[in-house]
């Protein structure tokens, strides 16, 4: 058939994993030889969804107008160590439990390793329910966007997070993908962690916290200061031990 083109292909398997209803709003980002934008945007549409950029225009408050109710990632490429202020977006722009599914990048494993790779990357770009797919030579992945911290959880994070020490120090030179790394290892074996900018580091304290929460698959609990909170909702909660008195500080 004149339309079994393996963009073709690559297009459908994607709308497949998304189960679109009438009139659902999806939303695109990125553009790849493998599934490319007017593909998809054009068998979107055949499916009675609405095609749209993500991430959409923002309302009066500064969060998109009407939410996603998916989102379609062409062309993603692993972070390095951070996630992008325009993928971080486009990601926000969807609805709590909204469907995102992508591609992942050609220097990754499709084979024996692709669920692994998924279950990587599904945290940092804020999902859960990872599901691969991969037919040897592309692996698809499908994954739910995670729902915000209620006010309740925060509360109760925030009482468990109080006396614990910051296990990630960030210094003059910033996020550098060591101090990604050692983060992400702390978070996952803890599940929840501190980290904090040392006097040496002159960045800005509100786009730090969010870079290494984005970079490490955590929600932002709280930051004060130049300390942030970070929590890993998919990770059992072993804090790091309390500390038992104040610290000399020489």
């Amino acid at each position: 058939m004149a339309d079994q083109t393996p963009e073709t292909l690559v297009v459908r398997r994607l709308l497949n994993l998304i189960e679109l209803e009438d009139g659902a709003r999806v939303g695109t980002f990125g553009d790849s030889t493998d599934a490319p934008r007017p593909a998809l945007v054009a068998a979107i549409a055949q499916r009675g969804g609405v095609a749209l950029d993500a991430p959409p225009p923002l309302g009066d408050l500064g969060a998109p107008a009407e939410p996603l109710d998916a989102l379609i990632l062409s062309g993603v490429s692993w972070p390095s160590p951070l996630v992008g202020e325009e993928l971080i977006a486009a990601l926000s722009s969807v609805r709590s439990d909204g469907t995102v599914v992508f591609v992942l990048p050609e220097d990754a494993p499709t084979t024996q390793h692709a669920k692994e790779m998924a279950n990587v990357l599904g945290p940092i770009f804020d999902l859960q329910n990872i599901h691969a797919v991969t037919d040897g030579v592309l692996t698809l992945v499908r994954g739910r966007r995670r729902a915000k911290l209620d006010n309740a959880t925060r509360k109760r994070l925030r009482g468990l997070a109080h006396d614990i020490e910051p296990t990630v120090l960030i210094g003059r030179s910033g996020l550098t993908p060591e101090v990604v790394e050692t983060a992400r290892q702390a978070v996952e074996r803890h599940g929840l962690i501190k980290a904090k900018l040392t006097p040496q580091c002159k960045l800005d304290k509100a786009a730090i916290a969010r870079d290494i929460a984005w970079a490490t698959g955590s929600q932002l609990v709280q930051r004060i200061g130049k300390t942030a909170v970070l929590y890993r909702p998919d990770v059992t909660l072993e804090p790091p031990q309390r500390r038992t008195g104040r610290r000399r500080h020489r």
